[in-house]
């Protein structure tokens, strides 16, 4: 997962050769990696790759214990937001979510 967001965020996903990205994967399982590696674009998904964790053999589209993986799928959905130009990271929160009435929401910003 966080190889993919890595790659997006990088904007080298649609750029990354299959070699690379095995060896990207490869490189991240030795550090102690498991999870799933998707590169896709709006249509199809061009690299899948699975990396279980010891003795907890995984099949691709099983469901993980996501943990705080959302942090990252988070930041990396708002960016994707934000290079389409619905979002400014600039913009405060009062509004972006208008229905949000706390008392910082003027202060804080995306």
């Amino acid at each position: 997962m966080s190889i993919a967001i890595l790659l997006a965020a990088l904007g080298l996903a649609q750029t990354a050769t299959t070699t690379s990205l095995d060896r990207a994967v490869a490189k991240a399982e030795a550090s102690g990696f498991a999870g799933e590696v998707l590169v896709s674009d709006r249509s199809r998904t061009t690299y899948a790759r699975v990396v279980s964790a010891p003795g907890r053999p995984h099949q691709p589209g099983a469901r993980w214990r996501w943990a705080s993986v959302t942090k990252q799928v988070t930041a990396t959905l708002v960016m994707q937001q934000v290079s389409e130009g619905r979002l400014s990271l600039d913009e405060t929160l009062a509004r972006a979510l208008p229905a949000f009435k706390g008392p910082t929401a003027e202060a804080i910003t995306v």
